[in-house]
């Protein structure tokens, strides 16, 4: 062999393998282009003729690249309606002219980006036209030859296939049914850690809605909690832990503010009534006097009531009577005046020392937005009065409460979410501008649902005051026995709670104070006896399940956290005269039976990284802003059932090592 020929030999492997590594660049580079074909290169050997039989003629390797049409390249969002991909092998059927005959050819092509003519037929850029099995009303595929009765989807013919017209098409809607996520979360991830997938869905009228799946890491390892925004426009999102619908895992509503509600307008959030005010308190003064009649009419300059509505309570203070409580039975359209009723008034011609105040009572709340000019103000006002007049959504201690809260993504909308306190009523009819517009998107009353026992971060007890405590009753927490305690002592290792014997009320009965009493010194016994509970852990605290509480001073109600150890029990003593119950008044709680403290996670991982339980099911969706039915299993409708996955497979959810990596999200509808 010549050395130029030992080179040639050499040479042509590295020139077959430049050839492939271009192909594998050229295939990465238009993974994402219409009609995606991939090239691949194999390699022969290129053996020579041997002519001379003193010289060797030397050989070496040759490229040899197949492109194949049929592997599928990057699926892409697109701003057009009528752009198709396939999911998958196959090929689109497609014909040179609109009308084919016998005469004109059937190709094939992977390539789905179509357009509408002027005449309705879908065409691609190559000026080929999408051709279809027709189908009647039902989705049945019928022939195109209507002479043919039996349909054959194995023959490429005019009697079989037609030509695509969006004009003759009416169209339907079919709402979403399924929807199917794969993603890998990661395994490496702290406790508090989030990921977020967004999920297009179709409503009953067609109508594509967003929903965002937010997975949080759990404290247990191996476990994930599951959360969900909302879509746009409607009133309230469910999740649930079984196909049957009886389990709720989170339920959440939302109140979206588009405008500025009227002064007046008002929202009732559980049995409450909130009420937007721009009415600033007004004095009178020498320029401007209240002249009081005996009718209780208080008459001023246009405008110096503006803002006030009838029903509404006011505090009015004069210098000839001392301050009274009304509500205004009239109000000039001006503002010029009003008409009170409860209380009598000295006749004075002009009082320059009166006061007007709005203010709360029992069942309506003032929400003051005086020198509020914004929607977000508007918003954060109304959760700030929300906090402060329910304690259900009141904050204890340096526990946020979230059972009302201003998402992190809007400053104009409320999300709703139960912690299992109870289900929450929102009523948004109310809110309307001062024309009589909407001011919000959702429109009439609307259920959060209540959590349920299994899925709860936390767990309330709340005791009445109808039984007194007496000496020997016990309380387990978390293996630990507590024993009332009003003056003799307790058994054994049992931590004493120094508790009052006898209520104000008479015997048996607690008063507020002693039952706050009561549950301060349990919470502080557990504090000072259990170290999962020690109080810089934050997770015991007091609360209260009345309207208007102080929980320092008044707190009915003891709740406890799950534990990143995984479940405890809570035992209230056979002896035990006032068990707790839930704040709404369900009875979850026996005498002498164990209850578990315990979070079933939505998504659960063994150590192979591979789902061991999923504790989400379906998704309910109700109150569509745009008229579409609700999505809640109804004789019409159904809820989403959602599909992360096989357990024990790795073709869903995964918690491998690495980053968060979205595999796939796939919906019908």
């Amino acid at each position: 062999m010549t050395l130029f020929g030992a080179l040639s030999s050499g040479v042509s492997g590295l020139t077959a393998q430049s050839s492939a590594i271009g192909a594998i660049s050229d295939n990465i580079t238009n993974v994402s282009t219409i009609g995606y074909k991939n090239t691949q290169v194999d390699f022969q050997t290129l053996v020579t003729k041997q002519t001379s039989s003193t010289f060797f003629s030397a050989g070496g390797v040759q490229s040899r690249p197949r492109q194949d049409a049929g592997v599928q390249g990057l699926l892409a969002a697109s701003a057009s309606q009528t752009d198709i991909a396939l999911s998958g092998s196959g090929f689109f059927v497609v014909n040179e002219v609109n009308q084919p005959t016998l005469n004109n050819e059937f190709l094939f092509t992977r390539s789905g980006s179509f357009f509408l003519d002027n005449e309705g037929f879908l065409r691609n850029t190559g000026g080929l036209y999408l051709q279809a099995w027709p189908t009647d009303a039902s989705g049945a595929v019928i022939p195109a030859n209507k002479n043919l009765t039996v349909p054959n989807k194995n023959v490429i013919s005019t009697d079989f296939l037609t030509t695509v017209n969006l004009n003759r098409v009416g169209g339907t809607a079919a709402s979403t049914e399924e929807i199917a996520i794969g993603a890998n979360l990661p395994s490496n991830d702290t406790a508090g850690t989030t990921h977020k997938t967004d999920v297009q869905f179709f409503d009953t009228l067609g109508n594509p809605n967003n929903v965002s799946f937010v997975y949080i890491k759990g404290a247990r390892d191996n476990e994930w909690d599951l959360e969900l925004t909302p879509p746009q426009g409607v009133a309230v999102a469910t999740l649930y832990a079984d196909t049957a619908g009886a389990t709720v895992y989170e339920s959440r509503g939302q109140l979206e503010f588009t405008t500025l509600p009227a002064s007046g307008a008002t929202v009732v959030i559980d049995g409450i009534t909130y009420q937007f005010s721009t009415f600033n308190t007004v004095t009178s003064s020498a320029t401007n006097p209240f002249a009081i009649t005996t009718n209780n009419t208080f008459t001023a300059a246009s405008g110096t009531f503006t803002g006030l509505k009838i029903g509404d309570s006011v505090l009015i203070d004069t210098s000839a009577d001392a301050p009274q409580t009304v509500t205004i039975t009239a109000v000039a359209s001006n503002g010029s005046s009003i008409t009170t009723s409860g209380f009598a008034f000295t006749n004075a011609a002009g009082d320059t020392a009166a006061t007007v105040t709005i203010q709360d009572t029992t069942t309506t709340k003032i929400v003051d937005v005086k020198t509020s000019t914004t929607v977000a103000q508007y918003v954060s006002a109304l959760v700030a009065k929300v906090k402060a007049s329910d304690s259900d959504f009141a904050n204890v201690g340096t526990t946020t409460n979230n059972r009302i809260q201003i998402p992190s993504t809007s400053s104009s909308t409320i999300f709703f979410t139960d912690d299992g306190t109870g289900s929450i009523v929102v009523n948004p009819a109310g809110l309307l501008t001062s024309t009589g517009a909407r001011a919000v998107r959702q429109e009439v009353s609307y259920t959060v649902q209540k959590k349920a026992t299994a899925h709860r971060d936390s767990f309330q007890f709340t005791f009445g005051t109808a039984v007194d405590f007496t000496d020997g009753q016990t309380i387990t927490i978390n293996g630990i026995v507590y024993e009332v305690d009003t003056g003799g002592g307790v058994a054994g290792t049992n931590k004493p709670v120094i508790t009052p014997s006898v209520g104000a009320g008479g015997a048996n009965v607690l008063t507020a104070a002693q039952l706050n009493t009561f549950l301060t010194n349990l919470e502080a016994a557990i504090e000072a006896n259990d170290p999962e509970f020690a109080a810089t852990t934050v997770r015991i605290r007091r609360a209260n399940d009345s309207a208007e509480p102080t929980p320092s001073t008044d707190a009915n109600t003891l709740v406890l956290d799950t534990l990143s150890k995984g479940s405890y029990n809570v035992l209230f003593g056979t002896n035990f005269t006032n068990t707790a119950k839930e704040p709404d008044g369900t009875a979850a709680y026996t005498n002498g039976v164990n209850f578990a403290v315990n979070k079933q996670q939505a998504l659960k991982f063994s150590a192979d990284g591979l789902p061991s339980a999923f504790n989400v099911a379906e998704l309910e969706v109700i109150g569509f802003a745009n008229g579409a039915a609700n999505m809640d299993d109804s004789a019409t409708t159904k809820r989403i059932s959602l599909d992360f996955g096989t357990v024990g497979e790795a073709n869903g959810l995964t918690q491998f090592g690495g980053s968060f990596t979205p595999v796939f999200i796939t919906q019908d509808g």
